[in-house]
């Protein structure tokens, strides 16, 4: 059961949203325009929660809603309820449509997106943050996060990298924490952004899909080269997100025309080189629509400088 009504009068304009799953049924409600607050209940089984939202559904329009058609699902931010696991009906309908195992919706299993810690939090991060700001932009979203905020260096994964090449990362210190613990955290929150911010409203810029398509080899490959002997069957879970993100890239992003809002918008990696020459690394893939700024001297300071002044 789905049902969306709408009170509007000189004084105030409201929504009021509810659907049902099984013996579960979410109620959003707020101001018409906004995300507005979620409630979910479960019931005994399926006859009850159906029972209790014509029940609802009732009450609502003898106070004066109205059913309405104007109301975006598609559109409309959908953001998970505090003290709930990722919930089917607190997810986007394009997520829905494309990531309907268990594994979306599991937070306690370590190699599920949202199931280990770092993925955890992104989640509720990105929640909080599409809830706060209308026009949320997610593109600088993961470097920010592991960099500014949890202070660790950011390591992506970069198209063929050999296995000498991951070997070699991984025996790498980064101020106490190992190179190979450091990149299967950086992947965990990279898989874990573009799930989450597809979850949240439907959509994810094309180079973060890509980028979670190559952590997730890099998992792989380090999981065959690293811990081989721990059988700890990681590569159950990759291969399934990789082939419902090939997918979801098939029919929403290969070949459509683009959406320059949506494009994707690299951040370099600023270093000094061993001849102490400021240099910057920028990951390109083959296939997302791409924003590059005409002035990448200007658009990427190095500090609180920009580079062409150093």
């Amino acid at each position: 059961m789905k049902a969306v009504l709408r009170y509007k009068d000189e004084k105030s304009d409201k929504f009021w949203r509810i659907e049902t799953l099984d013996n579960e049924l979410a109620v959003s409600y707020g101001k018409w325009g906004t995300i507005g607050k979620t409630n979910l209940k479960s019931f005994d089984n399926k006859e009850k929660c159906e029972k209790e939202a014509g029940k609802l559904i009732s009450a609502k329009r003898k106070k004066g809603y109205e059913d309405t058609e104007d109301f975006d699902e598609m559109s409309y931010k959908y953001v998970d309820v505090e003290d709930y696991s990722p919930h089917i009906l607190t997810s986007h309908p394009i997520f829905r449509r494309y990531f309907s195992d268990a594994i979306y919706y599991d937070c306690a299993d370590e190699f599920a997106p949202f199931g280990n810690d770092s993925g955890n939090d992104v989640m509720w991060m990105l929640s909080d943050r599409v809830r706060k700001y209308a026009r949320y932009s997610v593109n600088s979203f993961i470097e920010a996060l592991i960099e500014r905020e949890w202070g660790m260096t950011y390591l992506p994964p970069l198209p063929g990298c050999s296995d000498e090449e991951i070997m070699a990362a991984a025996a790498e210190d980064f101020n106490g924490m190992s190179g190979q613990d450091l990149m299967f955290m950086c992947d965990q929150v990279i898989v874990a952004t573009v799930f989450g911010i597809i979850k949240n409203i439907g959509r994810v810029p094309d180079g973060y899909a890509y980028l979670a398509l190559l952590s997730l080899d890099r998992m792989e490959q380090m999981e065959r080269l690293l811990w081989s002997d721990r059988n700890c069957q990681l590569t159950k879970y990759t291969g399934i997100m990789r082939k419902d993100l090939k997918q979801y890239i098939k029919d929403n992003i290969t070949g459509k025309t683009p959406v320059w809002e949506n494009a994707y918008c690299p951040q370099p990696k600023i270093y000094t080189d061993e001849e102490g020459r400021l240099c910057g690394e920028i990951i390109i893939f083959d296939g997302p629509n791409t924003i590059l700024p005409k002035n990448p001297y200007q658009a990427y300071p190095a500090g609180d400088k920009t580079v062409d002044d150093q």
